[in-house]
């Protein structure tokens, strides 16, 4: 297994419903919801609508149980007008509730 395919924790496909908020380097703010492809205990996959930044902060909040958490996006995929782009974002707070019990 090459070293940039490890996984820090195993992935667990289920889509959970969340709101994603951010501010780009332009200051225009933007607010989604979209729901997990796959998530674990250090953050999720997600598709966004509107590109957003590698690196940039965004405000996540789970809509099943109103836990909210701040992450970074660590990965980003290619951004496809109409289709959107898929994200990876890693908890930069995090409380244990957040997944659910």
């Amino acid at each position: 297994m090459m070293g940039s395919e490890r996984r820090i924790a195993p992935r667990i496909p289920l889509a959970v419903p969340l709101q994603v908020k951010w501010t780009n380097d332009k200051g225009q703010t933007f607010e989604e919801r979209t729901e997990t492809e796959v998530l674990n205990s250090k953050g999720a996959r997600v598709r966004l609508m509107n590109a957003v930044e590698l690196g940039c902060e965004v405000d996540v909040v789970n809509l099943e149980n109103r836990e909210a958490a701040r992450a970074r996006v660590v990965w980003a995929g290619e951004y496809f007008p109409g289709q959107g782009q898929r994200v990876g974002i890693e908890f930069t707070t995090f409380r244990s509730a957040f997944w659910g019990s």
